[in-house]
């Protein structure tokens, strides 16, 4: 699709045509950048906009276990310690991938809502740990 719709694809067409693949172009990568991403695409597919600031933590035991985690995130140096929160956060990353998964197919929509207001804050924790690890 990409291929196709490829700017280059036009270099000797008329301004407008040019234009259109640019634009299409764009549009496709776009598309590409919510798909590869579990989150971006449960969003995309629930139709859900919002930020999380909007949402409001009813889960005390995930807000402590999501504090408890960014908190030895930031006070580690230790690159086998970071390497070791890194796989647990992906385990639970992947986890919750499969939850909105499996939420969508059985259309509940309140569970995935939920799945996925959760998987941003893993998100948002393997953003974290990879970011110190580049660091270090």
């Amino acid at each position: 699709l990409q291929q196709k719709h490829h700017p280059d694809q036009y270099a000797t067409k008329p301004k407008q045509e040019q234009d259109r693949a640019a634009e299409e172009s764009s549009t496709i990568n776009a598309a590409y950048e919510v798909l590869k991403d579990p989150l971006q695409r449960a969003r995309y597919m629930l139709r859900d906009d919002s930020d999380d600031a909007e949402h409001v933590i009813d889960d005390l035991l995930l807000l402590m276990e999501v504090m408890e985690l960014q908190e030895q995130i930031d006070v580690t140096k230790d690159q086998d310690t970071l390497k070791r929160i890194f796989h647990d956060v992906e385990e639970s990353y992947k986890n919750l991938v499969q939850s909105v998964s499996d939420a969508f197919e059985e259309d509940c929509p309140l569970r995935v809502q939920e799945s996925i207001h959760r998987l941003s804050y893993y998100d948002k924790l393997r953003k974290s740990v990879l970011a110190k690890m580049d660091v270090q």
